[in-house]
Order: C-alpha cells, then sequence, then structure tokens
C-alpha cells in the first residue's frame, strides 16, 4: 500500500465511526497541511486530523507545523480540533481503535 492509500483508509475508518456516532463528516485532502475531515453534529464543529500507521507501525504524531494549523483553523471556525490515530492492517482493517486526542 502507498501512503496514500494508506491515509486514506484512515480516514474511512474515522469517517465510519464519526457517522455512526451522528456526525455529517466532509474530507478535505485537496490542500497541503489540510485538516481531513470536517464534521459537525447539533450545532458543533469539529476538526479532525487523521494518522495512520501500517501494521506494525504506529501512527505517526502530529508536527508542531501540523498542530499549529490545524488548532489555528479550528479556532476561526469555532470548532474544535482533534487528532484520530489508528493502525490499519494490509487488508485494510482497523487494528485495535482509533485513538482520539483534543488539541488545544
Amino acid at each position: 500500500m502507498t501512503p496514500a492509500e494508506i491515509g486514506s483508509c484512515g480516514e474511512r475508518h474515522v469517517t465510519t465511526a464519526l457517522t455512526n456516532e451522528g456526525w455529517k463528516c466532509y474530507q478535505n485532502t485537496q490542500q497541503q497541511s489540510s485538516t481531513d475531515i470536517t464534521a459537525t453534529s447539533n450545532n458543533q464543529g469539529i476538526l479532525v486530523q487523521v494518522k495512520t500507521g501500517l501494521s506494525p507501525n504506529p501512527a505517526p504524531d502530529l508536527s508542531a507545523e501540523e498542530k499549529r494549523a490545524i488548532v489555528g483553523r479550528a479556532s476561526q471556525l469555532n470548532y474544535v480540533a482533534y487528532l484520530a490515530q489508528l493502525q490499519i492492517k494490509t487488508d485494510r482493517s482497523l487494528v485495535g481503535s482509533i485513538q482520539w486526542t483534543k488539541l488545544t
């Protein structure tokens, strides 16, 4: 799997998890340093940066620049920023659960 395929697979898992919790999700990966997922529910909004690792490798952390960018964008929109980290297998299935971190 290419890095792009790994990332897209992770974004699909996160989108599915959010949708199952009642969020409306919009993926946005067209711009460099963009937020992977914007989600809304009951007049609340979140921006989610997704980091995916291919087993046995763990999901990477956010760089300082990535964190600054998503927190800044979330603040402008009055949204909350999150990091979603997950690990997938080569068959694209999720290993364990998605780890969520609220970013400030």
